[in-house]
């Protein structure tokens, strides 16, 4: 699913990033790469999102968004 189609305040694992390269990378800086663990904390008027990330807030938008592949972290515990 993508990190636009996911619910949000759950834990995610970032799975891949189809953006454009530089964007990737200026992301992959900012320390959202592949498998890092992430939360999508609320949504955004145009579509986007607020996003917690490496320790970091990041406000995303639609586009990037649905860029972002992720899975949902299941907690075996339960």
């Amino acid at each position: 699913m993508t990190l636009r189609s996911a619910p949000a305040d759950r834990t995610l694992h970032l799975l891949a990033c189809h953006a454009d390269p530089a964007v990737a990378r200026r992301l992959a800086a900012l320390g959202v790469r592949r498998g890092v663990q992430l939360r999508l904390l609320r949504r955004t008027a145009g579509g986007g999102g607020i996003v917690l990330a490496a320790g970091g807030r990041l406000a995303l938008g639609r586009e990037l968004l649905d860029a972002l592949e992720v899975e949902e972290v299941v907690d075996d515990a339960e």
